[in-house]
């Protein structure tokens, strides 16, 4: 009998990802180090399920990765990982510590290429 997992906990860096994936009761199914090819095959494998990565410069793009593939993206600020953070931050036990509150919305939206930013907007655009 195979444990269906609800949550997956990403920790994003440059070419290696922690990955923890969090079954329907909370306990850690597994939680093991991925990398980038990789990481693209398990979100577009696994059934839908929620994503949740500490908020950062790439996890706007891996939040859309992951939404195109029917999961839901959950990105956690920073500040809101900082109180279950128990021991010394690292990699190994970063995502852990991110699916303690992953109660935070989904990631940017892609600007309409056609439509200028808010900067170049007329005042009445605005």
């Amino acid at each position: 009998m195979t444990t269906r997992i609800s949550m997956l906990a990403i920790d994003l860096a440059k070419g290696s990802f922690q990955v923890c994936a969090i079954g329907a009761d909370g306990a850690v199914l597994y939680n093991r180090v991925l990398s980038r090819p990789r990481l693209m095959t398990l979100l577009l494998e696994q059934p839908a399920c929620v994503v949740a990565m500490e908020a950062c410069a790439t996890s706007h793009h891996w939040g859309r990765v992951a939404q195109s593939h029917g999961h839901e993206v959950r990105l956690v600020p920073a500040s809101y990982v900082k109180p279950f953070v128990k021991r010394q931050k690292n990699d190994k036990v970063d995502p852990w510590q991110q699916r303690g509150d992953s109660r935070d919305g989904a990631g940017k939206r892609e600007r309409d290429p056609g439509r200028p930013s808010r900067q170049n907007r007329t005042p009445e655009e605005r």
